[in-house]
Parts: C-alpha cells; sequence; structure tokens
C-alpha cells in the first residue's frame, strides 16, 4: 500500500511540472512569419535557434507560406530558403518580438 501511494505522489508531481511548464510555454508570444513570393518550398532559419534547423514553412490555398513560432522577445536575423537559394525579406530582414 505504501509503495501505491508514493506511486501515486510522483505521478501527481510529474502531472503539475508538466501543468507549470504547459502554463509557462503559454506566455511565450507566438510570431508569424510569412514568404508571400511564388516558390515551390520554402525554409525558414535564425538567429532564434542558433541557426540551428530549417523549419518547413506551410503554404496556404492563396500561395502565401508561413510559418507560427514561439519566440522569447527579442530580436533575431531569419532568411528564408526558397527553392534551395538563402534569400531574405527586404521589408524585414530581422525579426523583432
Amino acid at each position: 500500500m505504501a509503495l501505491s501511494i508514493i506511486d501515486t505522489q510522483k505521478v501527481l508531481e510529474q502531472t503539475q511540472r508538466i501543468d507549470d511548464a504547459h502554463r509557462a510555454l503559454q506566455l511565450i508570444p507566438t510570431a508569424y512569419m510569412a514568404w508571400p513570393n511564388s516558390a515551390s518550398e520554402v525554409l525558414l532559419a535564425g538567429s532564434f535557434d542558433g541557426w540551428a534547423t530549417q523549419r518547413k514553412m506551410e503554404i496556404s490555398r492563396t500561395g502565401v507560406f508561413s510559418l507560427y513560432l514561439k519566440l522569447y522577445p527579442g530580436r533575431y536575423e531569419i532568411k528564408f530558403i526558397v527553392d534551395g537559394k538563402w534569400m531574405i525579406d527586404a521589408l524585414r530582414p530581422d525579426w523583432s518580438q
């Protein structure tokens, strides 16, 4: 019986930590990134993760590529990989969150 109570307490503590992490994540602002020009595939890379990943952007029915990211407040450099070529958005060479 004592082991069952200890196991239940551990599960409750883990659940509380998950709930706390979920609430903290909701406080981080969501940034909307978009590439409105024509392309077959668009990826996004940036200083927000040290240029470590290239995130695939989804295309809408209207042909706009977009992606939502949770970013801490700050200023970030971003680049788009458009059909394999690195490009910047001339109107927004960096991103402020």
